[in-house]
């Protein structure tokens, strides 16, 4: 009985060693297999999701990004917007500008997400 205790206190010790260990990899993939979302092929060049904070306008999207020549903005949700720009200084430095003032909750690139073809059942991909 005691044997069969230690036994299973090894295991589960070799598995909480183990598992974290497997969950990622070099490449950058995490445990469901998803790679790092701030690859360039994973978003749409120049887009983002800007959400603006209670009482802010679209001014204040024209005011924080418009040095990167806006092609686009579109409205598609409650305070959420759709920016295309053509100078992108990337995600990074999008959201930094954000998170300067207080005006916008937040800003994230704009994602590519892919599906299986009709009828097949599968998981969801990013990217190509």
């Amino acid at each position: 009985m005691r044997s069969k205790i230690i036994g299973r206190s090894l295991l589960l010790t070799a598995a909480l060693i183990i598992f974290p260990a497997a969950c990622t990899s070099a490449d950058g993939d995490n445990e469901k297999g998803i790679k790092n979302l701030s690859d360039q092929k994973n978003r749409a060049p120049g887009e983002y999701l800007i959400k603006l904070g209670r009482g802010a306008g679209k001014e204040e999207i024209e005011k924080r990004y418009g040095r990167y020549g806006i092609v686009e903005m579109l409205s598609v949700g409650d305070r959420l917007y759709k920016l295309k720009i053509k100078e992108d200084p990337g995600p990074e430095m999008i959201r930094e500008i954000a998170e300067n003032g207080g005006a916008i909750e937040y800003a994230e690139p704009n994602y590519i997400y892919k599906t299986g073809p009709p009828g097949k059942r599968g998981k969801l991909k990013l990217g190509d």
